[in-house]
């Protein structure tokens, strides 16, 4: 099969995983975080990137970026290579083994999101995925680092130097991560509607979820004593068959279109592959062509007018509102999404499957400095969550966190609406 295409200022959803389902990610320290964060800070202001959301896995990363130029793979290069590097060093500063890799082989993939609700139902699923996952009750109680809704309206992170792996003499002493809106999700919704429907969502899924679970999630203690090497048992449920390439929602017309434009992207891929193997260099590959070009210097032919998938994003489009029916059923469709519950899933999710791996045996070093067993009440970690710099600061004291064990008394009050009611769609505004 042909590689995928490859096109400037397009939105994508990221995923990595690690080899062997390993938890070489989970969050025991929050140093490990904060080093995934730098080095995606620096990919994104080496490449142009824009960083809509991250969530960060014991096992694997989602997240979601529009590249603003046609570099995707370096992206991904600077970005997986560098968290892998130092994810090593890491570990084997704490005591463990350091595996051959973090990442392994095909363990990448990249999903082009191609309309409004497409985005927003992946923006939403990477959300709320470590509570779908059986790790902690709520998004907030997760110890690792999940970006907020919110920090899409222009949140700006920080983030120091981690004290290894990185070369002081290479590299900055500071990263700034910068967070921002999907450029069509800005166009055609607005940013206020956009964070309002995710931060909607993920309340509904979290009510959801507490409500059909018949297990206790993994929790944010447990998670954090999990050791690195533990492997999860593996998922009773089979991969259904390859992850597509792109994704179209409520748009069968647009979905068709993607389809033959895919399709012919790979025949016309292979066909000029097998023409410059007979020695044909001056052949011309489709548009998205990207490793031939790099590596090779073949000739790329422009997308012509009925590209979609191939067309590049008008950034500076004017803002081009759905009508009052679409955001309505785009609306619908986020919460129906959210407050799904699907028994299977839920059973298999990654937080039970750690817990029926506990048996298998780590036979990889243990560290001396890290507890991974017994009772020992292991502190919270402290996310990034207080360090954040917006575009809209405010001077007020922060709101003290309920306790674990009781409900939060605020939870009723944060939107007073009914929540069969779609929020701020036209004439509510």
């Amino acid at each position: 099969m042909s590689p995928p295409s490859i096109h400037a200022a397009a939105t994508y959803g990221l995923t990595v995983r690690c080899a062997f389902r390993k938890l070489f990610l989970t969050p025991f320290a929050p140093e490990l975080h904060e080093g995934i964060l730098y080095a995606l800070a620096a990919a994104q202001r080496k490449t142009g990137a824009l960083l809509h959301q991250i969530t960060i896995e014991p096992n694997h990363m989602h997240d979601t970026v529009t590249t603003t130029k046609a570099n995707l793979p370096d992206f991904k290069r600077l970005f997986h290579g560098e968290v892998s590097k130092f994810v090593k060093a890491f570990l084997k500063e704490n005591g463990f083994e350091a595996p051959a890799r973090v990442f392994g082989d095909g363990r990448s993939h990249h999903m082009r999101l191609v309309n409004s609700a497409a985005q927003l139902v992946y923006l939403h699923y990477s959300d709320g995925q470590v509570v779908k996952d059986g790790l902690t009750r709520t998004v907030d109680e997760y110890p690792g680092f999940v970006s907020d809704p919110a920090m899409m309206k222009g949140t700006v992170i920080r983030v120091a130097r981690p004290a290894l792996y990185f070369d002081p003499r290479t590299t900055e002493p500071v990263e700034e991560l910068r967070f921002s809106m999907p450029p069509l999700l800005q166009r055609e919704l607005g940013a206020d509607r956009v964070v309002e429907h995710l931060e909607r969502a993920r309340r509904s899924m979290e009510q959801a979820h507490a409500k059909e679970r018949k297990f206790p999630v993994l929790g944010a203690e447990r998670l954090m004593k999990q050791h690195p090497w533990a492997e999860p048992a593996s998922p009773r449920k089979r991969n259904p068959g390859p992850i597509p390439s792109f994704r179209v929602i409520d748009d069968d017309e647009l979905e068709a279109h993607c389809e033959k434009e895919t399709e012919a992207f790979r025949d016309a891929h292979e066909a000029a592959r097998k023409a410059r193997a007979r020695g044909e260099h001056d052949v011309e590959f489709p548009a998205g062509t990207y490793l031939m070009k790099v590596q090779h210097g073949a000739n790329v032919a422009a997308p012509d007018n009925e590209s979609v998938l191939a067309a590049d994003e008008i950034f500076e489009a004017p803002r081009a509102q759905l009508p009052a029916d679409a955001l309505r059923a785009l609306s619908e469709k986020l919460r129906g999404y959210a407050a799904s519950v699907d028994p299977e899933q839920q059973a298999d999710a990654l937080g039970a499957r750690i817990l029926a791996g506990q048996s298998m045996s780590v036979t990889q070093k243990q560290s001396p400095r890290v507890r991974t067993d017994g009772e020992e009440t292991t502190k919270r970690l402290v996310t990034l969550r207080g360090t954040r710099k917006s575009s809209a600061p405010t001077d007020s004291p922060p709101k003290p966190e309920p306790p674990r064990d009781e409900p939060d008394p605020s939870a009723s009050a944060r939107d007073e609406r009914d929540p069969g009611e779609p929020p701020d769609e036209p004439g509510h505004n």
